[in-house]
């Protein structure tokens, strides 16, 4: 299905959506320089992505009798065709279903049909419902809704930390969220159309700051950083967003940093290793 507002040479997708909702900046550079170096990726993403792929399909067979839309990732036009047909054909379950509107391209996990209206569920391998998770399915709704159809519940499924093997019976849980998503929709709405009229422009001007890792770090951070001095707090291992507020707090680099200010065992044998200008090996290292 699909149904157009903006112009035609804008053209999001929930995840698009959802970098602009963290950082307008992103977005741009994702949209603009698709080939960029920072954007490939690596292993640890490629297991989150797999790890969500094999979840989705194993929540398929939680809630049974459905039509999979089982076409490439990239066959847009086929997808939304495929979709307009089960619609229209009164599918009790769709998988994968395919909807544009407002130039926005979304794809979701789970939906049913309850008489003549829906119900959304999107499908998360965590084993919480995290406050993005609304972002989330706030755009589907807004996108489905705009399409003609009448999304009435909105569920997000995700992994069940109770269940016990062998039995699987209840390896999922679905939690209502209408009440919640409810209330992001005017907000959506808006910046779908605030992040098309920015990508039409050139790249916008944002600050560092808590966006940058939150809720998933940024591959461009290191370009919105200004020009900066050796052994910038930055470069402390695996503390992006600790770095972050180091920064704001005047803390530029590693020298600058008391030892009373804590940090992970690997970056403070990396601070102690900066101010004795030497290489520093842990005696446990020959045991490992």
């Amino acid at each position: 299905m699909t149904t157009g507002a903006l112009p035609q040479s804008v053209r999001l997708s929930k995840s698009r959506v959802m970098t602009g909702l963290q950082c307008h900046k992103l977005l741009w550079w994702m949209v603009h320089e698709p080939a960029a170096p920072e954007l490939e990726l690596d292993g640890r993403v490629s297991a989150v992505m797999d790890r969500g792929s094999r979840v989705g399909e194993l929540a398929r067979t939680y809630v049974p009798g459905g039509l999979l839309i089982d076409l490439p990732y990239d066959a847009y036009s086929e997808r939304l065709t495929a979709t307009e047909e089960a619609l229209r054909t009164g599918c009790p379950v769709i998988y994968e279903a395919a909807v544009r509107a407002d130039n926005v391209f979304v794809s979701v996990d789970i939906l049913e049909r309850r008489g003549s209206r829906y119900s959304l569920v999107e499908v998360k391998s965590t084993t919480s419902v995290k406050d993005h998770h609304f972002l989330d399915v706030a755009i589907q709704t807004h996108v489905l809704r705009r399409s003609g159809l009448d999304v009435t519940r909105m569920e997000v499924m995700y992994l069940n930390r109770e269940c016990a093997y062998p039995d699987l019976s209840n390896l999922f849980v679905r939690q209502d969220v209408t009440e919640s998503v409810e209330g992001l929709l005017a907000k959506i709405s808006g910046e779908i159309v605030a992040q098309a009229t920015m990508l039409a422009g050139g790249l916008p001007s944002i600050a560092v700051g808590d966006h940058c890792s939150v809720p998933y770090e940024c591959p461009f951070v290191e370009r919105c950083w200004p020009e900066l001095p050796p052994h910038h707090v930055s470069t402390l291992y695996a503390m992006r967003r600790r770095a972050l507020e180091l920064d704001e707090q005047g803390y530029r680099t590693i020298h600058d940093l008391p030892e009373d200010v804590p940090l992970g065992p690997i970056a403070d044998r990396q601070r102690r290793a900066v101010r004795e200008g030497r290489l520093i090996v842990e005696p446990t290292l020959a045991r490992a």
